[in-house]
This record gives structure tokens, C-alpha cells and sequence, in this order.
């Protein structure tokens, strides 16, 4: 066998596809995925996020589907592609807003552990505001668990270290 046959029987083209169908991708594997991550168990603002993130992923999934095969089947790019390309866009400003927000929610509380502050934050969210304040009481209730269990700080700073270090720099001077 000559390197030109050696070269054409690894051509990448003639192999199977190294991903899944969007069919067999199930909208419970991002969810699982993003719910991994410590500080979303009672955090219903993050929550909501993570759904968002998902359905439009199904949807996206589904018209990027039908874009292709309207693409195989007519040989010109599908009208829709445009809308894909500006959906694709949306999922991907709303992923990162949402790690945006939990790196900088992990920021905060590996600050007041170090500095010993989760009970005294907890203690000043859970002040009369004259009026039901559900975030600043889920936020109290979420530092009283950290502070109870110091394996949940260890395991965001873990999480957190991760983000961190696959950050571009520009990234990380904006936080």
C-alpha cells in the first residue's frame, strides 16, 4: 500500500459521524449536566436558566436538523439558516450569562468563607425589608448550608478553579 492509499483510508469524510443523532441526545443530559453544578439546588434564578438553555437547545437541535436535510435535499442553503444562525447565537450569550453568573456567585461566597463572612451575609439578607424578598431568603438559606458544610465551599472552589483556568484573560479582568 503507497502513503496515497495509507492517506485516503483515514479520510476523516468516509467515517461515521463522532457525534450523536439529535434524536438520541435527551433534553435531561444538558440539565443533568448544568445541575452539577454546586449552587443551583436552591437557586430558582440559575434554575430557570438551565431550563431556558434546554428548551431552546431542543429546538435548535430540531431546526438544524430540518435545515440540513432541506439543505441535502435542495442543494442550496435553506432560507432558515439565518434564524438558526441567530438562535445558535441567543443559546450561546445565554450559556455564557448564565456561567457568567454562577462564577461570580462563586466568587462571592469563597470571599465570605475566607473572610468568615457567610453567616454575618446570611444574617443582613434575612433583615426586614418591609415586604417577601424570596431571593434574599433563598440566598441567606443557600450561605447558612455552606457555612454548615464546609465540603460544599471546597467542592465550588474545585468548580470554580475550573472555569477559571479555561477563561481567555480578557475574561477574567472583566470579573
Amino acid at each position: 500500500m503507497d502513503s496515497d492509499e495509507e492517506y485516503y483510508d483515514d479520510y476523516a469524510a468516509d467515517q461515521e459521524p463522532s457525534f450523536r443523532s439529535h434524536t438520541e441526545i435527551t433534553p435531561h443530559e444538558l440539565t443533568s449536566a448544568l445541575h452539577s453544578l454546586v449552587l443551583l439546588r436552591n437557586d430558582v434564578y440559575l434554575g430557570l436558566q438551565v431550563t431556558n438553555l434546554t428548551v431552546v437547545d431542543q429546538f435548535i437541535m430540531n431546526l438544524e436538523n430540518q435545515t440540513l436535510q432541506e439543505y441535502i435535499q435542495t442543494d442550496k442553503t435553506p432560507p432558515t439558516t439565518l434564524f438558526l444562525n441567530a438562535q445558535s447565537q441567543m443559546w450561546i450569550f445565554a450559556a455564557y450569562e448564565f456561567l457568567r453568573t454562577w462564577r461570580a456567585r462563586a466568587r462571592d461566597i469563597i470571599k465570605l468563607a475566607n473572610n468568615g463572612g457567610l453567616e454575618l451575609k446570611a444574617t443582613s439578607l434575612e433583615e426586614d425589608q418591609g415586604y417577601l424578598h424570596a431571593g434574599r431568603e433563598m440566598r441567606a438559606k443557600q450561605l447558612r448550608e455552606i457555612a454548615a458544610d464546609p465540603s460544599i465551599i471546597e467542592t465550588i472552589k474545585i468548580a470554580y478553579s475550573f472555569f477559571e483556568a479555561r477563561a481567555p484573560q480578557s475574561v477574567l479582568r472583566q470579573t
